[in-house]
């Protein structure tokens, strides 16, 4: 889809001139002319700004950008930090000051972040951080970048096209790639997705889980808002306690979050009896919402959480329900602007049934950095781009997750469809979170072919052998039996990647640590989760 086809789509036919320049040029250009110069931008502990503020210090510290070291129209610039105000104006410089923007998240290892400051030939890294590096770019601090003098300078000339962010997802393979997104490829969500579809407005304060270095996180924290008119409240806090502290003392009305959050703030909530009783809109995605964690939520906030579904590669949601809607289980309709198909084996588009998901957006990227193979092989000759995930569409046109295609597997001839099977389990009494993986025969001595186990958290209090029990009984009822799993793992947590999402192969590998010999039952001691989410 291109630059083109973004005429006539609501809002952006008033902006279709800034759609085809500087993206911070563009936003800041909206707000004035909509009147939002004195309207609150930016929030966090120490500071807040208003539209016209965040416009000027942002011109500001872009002008000292262009007098770093080595500065050309076009290169690259790291930034490691937590979120905070200052991180969303650095951005914004980095934006007006032509600079490809490279967000890393919190948690990344030394090695991976020196993997990807090379991988991107970044010439600057923002950093507070003290850790061993092999980089060889140069290390800022962003404080004293702020502090700098310096006069407002006039926005780098920049195409549409010309290169904004380098956002780094690990996907399934767990190697990091580089997906590179343009200046005009934030125009449709923010237009479709958070104005058409979640109907943000001036008067709503956002706040999200997820960060900045995400594509979800810089989406809902700055060009969402920034498009809508909208405040955020920026915070680098990652543990639900003070998620829920921000949300009942912040003023937020919109709240993105990912599942595994909603799940953790519903028992902070409970202890603390919080009701979040501002916030209107509570939003979803990244992995799958579980109907039980659903049902749960609505009965005690009295609202529904707005699930969708986005990827890194499409910058954000293109699958999304409607606010309000009581639509658990399914991950909605397209967002206007997206042509979202569910295709058989030759690549036909279904009206109904479950197939590979194909997805067409003006908010593609351009490709993975450096991959030019992978890039042909996930971009089609149409635009088009294959997710790598199995969806189902009913008669109506809703979309259900089914499962990534990688994650799919046969034990014994058998299906085994992992989303299934955790959406059957998830909502027994003890059980917090669940995750169905396969064993590799090929990596463990002892066995001869491949297994199907269920990884699960268990409450603190729960007595391991009865939940054993009760969890192999549960896949044995109804109509759909799974006879060939016979083993269950529990933990206190799983290995996660710097997404939040569970990382299946290092929680395989903690699996086959341990099956020296076959057990039916393994109670493993609780592994102590080092990424946040």
């Amino acid at each position: 889809m291109k630059l083109n086809s973004l005429a006539g789509n609501g809002a952006l036919d008033q902006i279709c001139d800034a759609a085809r320049t500087n993206l911070a040029v563009g936003l800041f250009a909206r707000a004035m002319k909509e009147g939002w110069r004195e309207r609150p931008l930016f929030l966090d502990e120490e500071r807040a700004l208003d539209y016209g503020s965040a416009d000027l210090l942002s011109s500001k510290l872009a002008a000292v950008l262009m007098q770093l070291p080595g500065y050309r129209n076009g290169a690259v610039l790291a930034v490691h930090l937590p979120d905070s105000v200052n991180y969303a104006l650095l951005i914004l410089a980095g934006l007006k000051a032509g600079l490809a923007l490279v967000p890393l998240s919190m948690s990344l290892s030394p090695a991976t972040l020196d993997f990807i400051v090379q991988d991107c030939e970044a010439l600057w890294l923002v950093s507070d951080a003290t850790m061993p590096t092999k980089r060889r770019c140069l290390t800022l601090n962003l404080t004293e970048l702020i502090a700098t003098d310096a006069a407002p300078t006039a926005a780098m000339e920049t195409p549409s096209d010309q290169v904004a962010f380098i956002l780094y997802t690990s996907g399934s393979t767990g190697t990091p790639k580089g997906a590179i997104h343009e200046h005009k490829d934030a125009w449709l969500p923010a237009d479709a997705y958070a104005r058409q579809t979640l109907g943000l407005m001036p008067q709503d304060r956002l706040f999200s889980c997820a960060k900045l270095s995400f594509a979800y996180g810089l989406g809902a924290s700055l060009y969402m808002p920034m498009f809508c008119g909208s405040s955020v409240y920026l915070s680098g806090a990652t543990n639900a306690i003070s998620f829920a502290e921000s949300i009942e003392r912040r003023g937020i009305t919109v709240f993105f979050g990912i599942p595994s959050v909603y799940g953790d703030l519903c028992n902070v909530a409970e202890s603390f009896d919080w009701r979040f009783a501002g916030v209107r809109l509570y939003v979803s995605a990244a992995e799958k919402l579980p109907v039980a964690l659903a049902r749960r939520w609505q009965q005690r906030f009295e609202r529904p959480i707005c699930e969708g579904v986005g990827t890194t590669e499409l910058f954000h949601v293109f699958l999304s329900n409607h606010p309000n809607a009581d639509t658990a289980g399914s991950c909605g309709r397209p967002v206007p602007g997206y042509q979202v198909d569910v295709v058989d084996d030759q690549g036909v588009p279904l009206s109904s049934g479950q197939g590979a998901l194909r997805v067409a957006g003006a908010s593609l990227m351009r490709g993975y950095l450096n991959l030019p193979e992978l890039t042909r092989k996930v971009i089609c000759p149409d635009e088009s781009m294959f997710t790598g995930d199995i969806f189902h569409k009913d008669e109506k046109g809703f979309f259900r997750y089914m499962g990534r295609k990688d994650d799919l597997f046969k034990i014994k001839g058998q299906w085994v469809v992992p989303a299934n099977l955790e959406e059957k389990l998830v909502n027994l009494p003890g059980v917090r979170e669940v995750a169905v993986i396969r064993l590799d025969a090929s990596r463990a001595d002892s066995f001869t072919m491949q297994r199907c186990v269920v990884c699960a958290i268990a409450d603190a209090t729960v007595e391991a052998v009865a939940l054993k029990q009760t969890i192999l009984a549960r896949l044995r009822d109804g109509n759909h039996q799974f006879p060939t799993i016979r083993d269950v793992f529990l933990y206190g947590n799983f290995p996660r990647n710097a997404h939040g999402k569970v990382d299946r192969l290092q929680l395989a590998a903690l699996c086959l640590e341990r099956t020296s010999t076959p057990p039916a039952f393994h109670h493993l001691e609780q592994y102590e989760q080092s990424s946040a989410t």
